[in-house]
Parts: structure tokens; C-alpha cells; sequence
């Protein structure tokens, strides 16, 4: 749900904006530019400004925005021998998650199987069961090695 929020916000007021830029049109085609109760030259650096303020709000209330930009991934990556470990863990820093059958699919069910089995063994990733399949978050250590 809070996924949604930032993108509500932003729809609304891609819409307002939307709606604003049809009525001064309106205002500007009637030849009455004047008769506002709002100054129509003002119009432009108001919604401007009221962009930028949405724009760093939504930054501060949703700073981590999905982006694994500030992760090291070359210095984390070897910290994984195996290929299939460190996709796993390369999909669930860059998705938040990932389910097992999706890496069952590219590697095999025994070869995922153990792979997810060593990572939830060293604590740098957890499973919690969704149906015929686990979906895998990360752990504990993980979260550790994304802090350093």
C-alpha cells in the first residue's frame, strides 16, 4: 500500500497541473486575462514552486525509492563463490524480493534449493512461505552489509 502513495500524489498533481494549464488557456483564448481573482502570470512560477515543495516532500517521506544506487554491488558481490547465491541476492536488493520458483526456473530446483538453503543459513536472506512457493526477503545480515 505504501508503494501507491508516491504515485497517487503524483498523478493528482500531474492532473491539477493538467487541469490548471487547460483553464488558463481558457482564460487567455476569452481575452480575459485580467477578470481572475488569481493572476494568470502568476500561474506558472506557482505550480513550479508547488512542484519542487512535492517533489523534496516525496523524497523525504519515501527516501529509499527502490534505487540501489548508493549499494556497492562490485564490493558485495564478492562476498558471494556461487553464481545462483549471488543472483538471489542481487534480486532482492534490486526488487525488495524475489520467489524461489523464479530462481528454480533459471537454476534448477536442486541448485536453488541449496543456494537459498546456504544464504538462509548465513542469515543474509529469510523465506516466508506464499502459497506452493517461498518468497525470499533479506535478512539480517544483509541488511548489515548494505549499512557498511
Amino acid at each position: 500500500m505504501r508503494k501507491y502513495i508516491p504515485a497517487g500524489i503524483l498523478i493528482a498533481s500531474t492532473l491539477l497541473v493538467a487541469y490548471q494549464t487547460y483553464h488558463v488557456q481558457q482564460i487567455i483564448a476569452s481575452g480575459n486575462v485580467c477578470g481572475c481573482s488569481f493572476p494568470v502570470p502568476l500561474y506558472i512560477p506557482t505550480f513550479f514552486a508547488v512542484g519542487i515543495i512535492a517533489g523534496i516532500a516525496l523524497l523525504k517521506l519515501f527516501p529509499e525509492g527502490g534505487n540501489t544506487s548508493h549499494y556497492d554491488l562490485d564490493r558485495i558481490a564478492t562476498l558471494f563463490d556461487k553464481e545462483e547465491e549471488w543472483f538471489i541476492v542481487r534480486s532482492v536488493l534490486e526488487n525488495g524480493s524475489v520467489l524461489q520458483s523464479e530462481i528454480s526456473e533459471l537454476f534448477g530446483k536442486v541448485r536453488a534449493s541449496r543456494a537459498v538453503a546456504a544464504l538462509e543459513a548465513r542469515d543474509v536472506i529469510r523465506r516466508e512461505r506464499v502459497g506452493k512457493t517461498y518468497i525470499i526477503l533479506p535478512g539480517p545480515a544483509l541488511k548489515d552489509i548494505i549499512r557498511s
